[in-house]
């Protein structure tokens, strides 16, 4: 079976879990690829609901898995969670992007900005802002982080 990096987490570095047992034999384990790590992340999040890292690694997931709703969901907490983080913010513009909040994309995109964050070459080549490239506010951002 060949994978790719796209299709699962695993080139994702190590996270911390809460003490938590997982069974083995729970229906979650029988599952593969991208469908496990849903699975896995989602019962981490039920004994540990403010888990920063396991939810940005679910709305990594929900992302590529195309769960673009789920993922707005997770980026959305998120920001509730780190107001001050300039990566959550960058993410929260993609999944509002991927879901046709255009408004909300540039919103979110533009706070990010403020909070520092400057990979421009990074913007440039997200797929998940395909859909906002031809906005004019989009050129403006660009101009305005390479300045």
């Amino acid at each position: 079976m060949k994978t790719t990096k796209k299709a699962h987490l695993w080139h994702i570095p190590p996270m911390s879990l809460p003490k938590r047992k997982f069974a083995i034999n729970a229906p979650e384990f029988k599952k593969e690829g991208i469908e496990f790590e849903v699975a896995f992340l989602e019962q981490v999040l039920d004994g540990d609901p403010d888990n920063v890292e396991c939810l940005r690694f679910l709305a990594l997931a929900h992302t590529l898995s195309g769960s673009h709703e789920r993922a707005l969901g997770l980026d959305t907490r998120l920001s509730q969670l780190r107001p001050r983080d300039p990566e959550v913010f960058y993410n929260l513009g993609c999944s509002r992007a991927n879901t046709g909040d255009v408004d909300g994309a540039f919103q979110a995109l533009g706070r990010a900005v403020e909070l520092g964050y400057r990979d421009v070459r990074h913007l440039e080549q997200d797929r998940d802002l395909d859909s906002i490239r031809g906005d004019r506010r989009y050129k403006v951002l660009i101009q305005k982080l390479k300045e």
